[in-house]
């Protein structure tokens, strides 16, 4: 973990241990399921969608999907907030300065959402992660590599349970998707922080 001068745009949050992970296989874990379940004594993560309104899953299945990753080794993940709008080459420059490397594990990735879960259902008021915060999507974000190792920046907003007809609720879960970083997108994606309840920042410390 570095020891480093306080960042300007990440407030920070916690740290937690993520464990080592023998195989990972990205469709079997990110595929839409909606609810929160056990596998073989696991907690799945309640996936709502792989998509999120504004990317209407155009990045995250073709790109991720299809990963798999093994051997990832026992990490600690850092989890900030953005306290200042900021665009994903400032984010990424500050991560250079105060984390381990700027991308993390998909496998990792998935890990927090699953903690996350279990301390929510346990009776966690906050849980890990921050849930989207009105009008605001404010969401989580790690920048993770594709099956070609390219980076994107993974995004994660979680939807509460809404109302939607006579028969129910439409389910409450995590939509996954990914946006590039490329410095010619025009315009390049800027994560904001509105009232100072920005986006969450997950990194290796």
């Amino acid at each position: 973990m570095k020891n480093v001068e306080k960042s300007k745009i990440l407030e920070y949050i916690t740290t937690v241990a993520v464990p080592f992970v023998s195989e990972f296989v990205a469709k079997k874990h990110f595929r839409v399921n909606a609810c929160f379940d056990f596998e073989d004594n696991e907690p799945i993560v309640a996936i709502a969608s792989l998509e999120t309104p504004n990317n209407h899953g155009k990045y995250f299945k073709p790109n991720f999907l299809d990963k798999i990753e093994r051997n990832v080794p026992a990490r600690r993940v850092k989890v900030q907030r953005l306290v200042k709008s900021a665009r994903d080459y400032k984010i990424l420059e500050e991560l250079d300065k105060i984390a381990s490397g700027q991308t993390i594990a998909l496998a990792h990735f998935y890990e927090i959402l699953k903690l996350d879960t279990v301390l929510k259902k346990r009776g966690s008021k906050k849980g890990l992660l921050i849930n989207a915060a009105g009008s605001y999507s404010v969401g989580n974000i790690a920048y993770i590599n594709d099956v070609r190792n390219k980076m994107w920046c993974v995004h994660a907003l979680y939807d509460l349970v809404l109302p939607s007809n006579e028969y129910g609720g439409s389910p409450a879960g995590w939509d996954i998707d990914a946006f590039p970083i490329d410095k010619e997108e025009n315009p390049p994606n800027c994560w904001w922080s509105p009232h100072f309840e920005g986006h969450f920042i997950i990194s290796y410390a």
